[in-house]
């Protein structure tokens, strides 16, 4: 068994000084995931990525639960992708996205004035803080069992203890 450090979420320089305080002698996997969808940058894809040695890469292979027995890209989500690409480059994408943008910003701006504590971002997602696990599950709940609306919770792991968001 090997020591097991967490780095704070998305927190480059608390990772270089864990590694920095750590023996140089000693092999190290530096493992997370990156959340683009609040970046606008994701097309709604599955898949990894290893950037190390080739014998890392097939320690990893061999050995990693979520790696083995699967296989390629299934096709119907490869042509998704890139349906979605051809349709974003068109002139129709093009009004498409500048309806959404107006969509958004209306309800980002009905959000506010209900005062809720909507955080900006520049994509079509809206976080709204609640900073408190236990409440974002009830709200997300309510609102399904009430009004049929469906919102994920954004929980830790993917957001720090007490950052929760909806």
């Amino acid at each position: 068994r090997v020591p097991k450090y967490i780095f704070r979420h998305n927190d480059v320089n608390h990772l270089r000084e864990l590694l920095q305080r750590s023996d140089p002698s000693v092999p190290k996997i530096v493992a997370f995931e990156t959340v683009h969808s609040m970046d606008g940058k994701a097309f709604g894809c599955v898949g990894g990525y290893i950037a190390s040695t080739s014998l890392l890469i097939d320690t990893v292979r061999s050995y990693a639960a979520g790696f083995i027995f699967t296989t390629s890209l299934p096709p119907m989500l490869l042509a998704g992708a890139l349906e979605s690409v051809r349709i974003l480059k068109s002139s129709e994408g093009r009004a498409l996205r500048r309806q959404h943008q107006r969509n958004v910003k209306l309800l980002r701006q009905m959000l506010m004035d209900a005062g809720l504590p909507v955080i900006h971002c520049p994509s079509h997602i809206i976080p709204v803080r609640v900073a408190d696990a236990a409440k974002n599950t009830e709200i997300c709940d309510e609102l399904m069992t009430r009004h049929n609306i469906y919102v994920q919770a954004i929980n830790y792991p993917t957001v720090p203890r007490g950052e929760e968001l909806l």
